[in-house]
This record gives C-alpha cells, sequence and structure tokens, in this order.
C-alpha cells in the first residue's frame, strides 16, 4: 500500500508559480475537457489584477503542481478551478476553494467596489462563480446558491451561484 501523497497549498506570487497555475489549467480545461485556448487564457492572465492559488504534491521531488484556483478581486469572482485528474479523489477542490473564501474574507480592501454594507450593518463580499452545470452539487455542498436561470460560456452549460461572506464584525 502506498502513502498518500501530501500537498501545500499558497498563493501563487511567483512567475513560475503562476506558469504552474495556468499549465495545471491547460491539462484540465484544454486537454481533458476540450476547450480552446483562445476560450482558457483571458485578458485576467496577462495583467495583474488577479490572485491565483496552486496547490502541489510535496511527496515527489520536484514538487507537482496539481490543482489551481484564480480570484478576480474587482468582481469577487472565483474563475478556473482545477484539479488533475488523478488528483480529484484527495478533496483539493475544496481546499482551493476554501483558500479563495478565506483570502477574500481576509483582505476584503482588495474587493474593490465588492464590499456591500447589509441590514445588520456586517460588511460582507458575494463570491460569484459562472459554475459548469455538472459541478454545481459541488459548489451547493460549500454553500454557493444558483442564480438565475442556466446559460450558454464558451460552448457549455453553466449556472452563475454566489455565497455571501462577512469581511467585518
Amino acid at each position: 500500500m502506498t502513502a498518500a501523497p501530501t500537498f501545500a497549498l499558497a498563493v501563487a506570487k511567483s512567475k513560475a508559480d503562476i506558469d504552474a497555475c495556468v499549465r495545471v489549467r491547460i491539462e484540465v480545461f484544454i486537454d481533458e475537457q476540450k476547450y480552446s485556448m483562445d476560450d482558457e487564457i483571458d485578458e485576467h492572465d496577462n495583467s495583474g489584477d488577479h490572485v491565483s492559488f496552486l496547490v502541489s504534491d510535496t511527496s515527489v521531488a520536484p514538487p507537482k503542481p496539481v490543482g489551481t484556483v484564480r480570484l478576480i478581486p474587482a468582481k469577487a469572482k472565483l474563475t478556473r478551478l482545477a484539479v488533475l485528474k488523478d488528483y480529484r479523489k484527495y478533496g483539493l477542490g475544496k481546499q482551493l476553494v476554501n483558500a479563495l473564501e478565506g483570502y477574500v474574507v481576509s483582505h476584503p480592501d482588495e474587493m474593490t467596489g465588492q464590499v456591500k454594507v447589509g441590514a445588520d450593518g456586517k460588511k460582507r463580499v458575494q463570491i460569484k462563480i459562472h459554475s459548469q452545470v455538472p459541478v454545481k452539487p459541488f459548489y451547493a455542498k460549500l454553500g454557493y446558491t444558483p442564480v438565475g436561470d442556466e446559460f450558454d460560456e464558451d460552448g457549455t452549460p453553466h449556472q452563475k451561484m454566489v455565497q455571501d461572506f462577512v469581511v467585518d464584525q
């Protein structure tokens, strides 16, 4: 019996880490799911307006990038969640989403125009996702709720889903 891999998850800050995030996305969205490169690599990839998170398998040397998710702070939007197929059984998607949510809660100043004050006086940020329809149950288990009708995005049915997070008590 082989030991379960160990993982490290962090904000991708270096060019090498950001490039690793893009490579994971290409493997999942282009090679596996057959999206086009034009659909996958967008205006956010060539600007500094996003925060990417990277999870790597640290049980191998050098550590292998195996998952990523991207946050667009100005929209409070979770995008490009991707975990390599062989690693989906380890709960890394949930860990990546939780890391992104924690970042939003601890960095509300970066969510330009997205912080709203509720009736209770608490500041909140609503994280938005355009979920592929088959993975709606994954996001629902994490507390996201559907908003509106399903729609086509890049030739695939999607659903807008949202969840509010208190950022100031």
